[in-house]
């Protein structure tokens, strides 16, 4: 597999397939293209000689790649997190950093795929050389993916206890941010969607609420999936108990865009009558109307910590569990106003 041939399979020219590859954030071509051409190398299990970067060629031909590939899987913390925002950016980061070291995303898993009898054989075999997890997983979920692979790294917004690397960006603290900011434009009547059960940002909400002396009301919380659906139905459901409330509080970034189009739908202007704010900062959140006031996760940081990480541990074998907090910041935009 040449740069020439992965170019006649995506219909595109050499120059653009290796701009792609050697530039994560290239304007070279559109999304499609960039995510066609990866499909490629991950199928392939392309590699480039180092010597051969910026098509430098030998009489006229693009020189010849050796093959020193190595395979790296990722596991999503819930089924079908490769078509959520977030996931995919980081997804993206992290094959992109990866591949600069010469590792090739072999395969995906999902949450339901660790019950497969299978899975440990997969995941464990030479074949693979490590692991990065994608989002929270519970403690026996965590125990059974260390126990099937030693090179394990785990990526998203929660803090993990266990015994293996770990890169994240706080979740409870981007919580407590984004109340803080809901505060000083003077909302105290905040709803929350999103998820519930050991989650960081609905914990920080709650401990929010409490050090400013507001009372918890439950028919302002809605336990919901971080998704577009997710949110709508939740705006749905906010209506239907018509709960008193200026301002909502998303886990993320999908949540609030379903929540805001819901209660556009019915007429309620975002900022002027509603607030709304969230956490990830995905690119969507900045070509979305109105734009999306919320906390800023340096997504593309985590990713390429989390794969530097991993291809330290393994080639140079550190042992002992690295935690590596990444820091957060807020993006003001349009869809908060002071009440």
């Amino acid at each position: 597999m040449t740069l020439k041939s992965i170019a006649e399979q995506a219909g595109v020219s050499i120059s653009t397939v290796s701009r792609v590859l050697n530039d994560k954030e290239t304007k070279a071509a559109s999304k499609d293209v960039r995510e066609k051409i990866w499909k490629i190398v991950r199928e392939t299990g392309y590699i480039p000689n180092s010597n051969a970067q910026d098509l430098r060629r030998s009489s006229g031909k693009v020189m010849k790649e050796t093959d020193g590939r190595k395979y790296f899987a990722l596991i999503y913390a819930r089924s079908q997190d490769n078509r959520d925002m977030f996931f995919s950016e980081l997804a993206r980061a992290i094959e992109y950093e990866a591949y600069k070291s010469n590792y090739i995303l072999k395969c995906s898993f999902y949450v339901n795929d660790l019950d497969q009898t299978n899975f440990a054989s997969i995941v464990g075999s030479n074949e693979i050389s490590g692991l990065i997890v994608l989002g929270r997983f519970n403690e026996n979920r965590m125990n059974a993916i260390t126990e099937a692979q030693k090179n394990v790294v785990y990526v998203g917004l929660n803090y993990s206890t266990n015994k293996h690397d770990t890169v994240f960006c706080d979740g409870y603290k981007a919580a407590r941010k984004a109340m803080e900011y809901l505060f000083n434009f003077n909302h105290g009547e905040i709803a929350y969607v999103g998820e519930i059960n050991k989650e960081n940002r609905y914990l920080g909400y709650c401990d929010a609420l409490k050090e400013n002396k507001i009372k918890l009301e439950h028919n302002r919380i809605v336990d919901a999936k971080q998704t577009l659906d997710g949110g709508y139905r939740a705006a749905k459901t906010l209506m239907e108990r018509k709960a008193a409330f200026s301002a909502i509080f998303c886990a993320n970034d999908a949540t609030a865009m379903g929540i805001i189009k819901a209660f556009q739908e019915q007429g309620v202007k975002v900022p002027d009558a509603l607030s709304v704010i969230s956490i990830d900062d995905v690119e969507m959140a900045r070509y979305f109307t109105p734009m999306l006031t919320t906390v800023h996760i340096p997504i593309t940081e985590l990713g390429k910590m989390a794969a530097k990480i991993l291809i330290d541990r393994v080639e140079h074998g550190h042992t002992l569990p690295i935690k590596i907090e990444i820091p957060f910041s807020l993006s003001k935009r349009d869809s908060c106003a002071k009440r």
